[in-house]
């Protein structure tokens, strides 16, 4: 069976309405992605951790979600350092890691982990069948939450 044991919590956030709740994540997510203040990333990821300490996850489930996202973005920290103009930080023969490059792939950093933790503390408070019940009370479209459905209880029915 896959695990929801996040769901089972009892914070103030497991006690919201999904509807709220995606609502309230869909609008962070944009929000912190199109974000270019340095001082407003650092913020949106205090206000994450604030949201996952909120939601009482435990550290360990929370830390093992964020390696797996920081390993697609270590991958970024090979490529994007050396893809911009700048000032030379670090030069590793014909690579040269720029100011600006390590500026642009810091800033990716600090907003997927905030996206993703917040979407931890909202998203996976509540069970899947909730969360696309409030996609149905939504108007999201029907075809949509259906897809959503079915490849949740076809994982469900494969990893069972």
């Amino acid at each position: 069976m896959i695990s929801e044991h996040l769901s089972e919590g009892s914070s103030y956030l497991h006690d919201f309405d999904p509807r709220f709740k995606i609502i309230v994540a869909l609008i962070y997510s944009v929000t912190v992605a199109l974000l270019t203040s340095f001082p407003l990333l650092l913020l949106s990821l205090f206000y994450s951790f604030i949201l996952v300490f909120w939601a009482r996850l435990p550290s360990r489930t929370v830390f093992k979600r964020l390696l797996v996202v920081n390993g697609f973005v270590i991958f970024l920290w090979f490529i994007l350092p050396f893809s911009y103009d700048g000032k030379e930080l670090i030069s590793l023969g014909p690579l040269v890691a720029t100011d600006v490059g390590v500026y642009q792939v810091l800033k990716i950093t600090i907003k997927s982990n905030a996206i993703i933790m917040c979407l931890m503390a909202l998203l996976s408070t509540s069970p899947t069948f909730m969360l696309v019940h409030a996609l149905h009370h939504l108007k999201v479209p029907s075809k949509l939450v259906h897809l959503f459905f079915f490849t949740y209880r076809y994982i469900h029915v494969i990893y069972t």
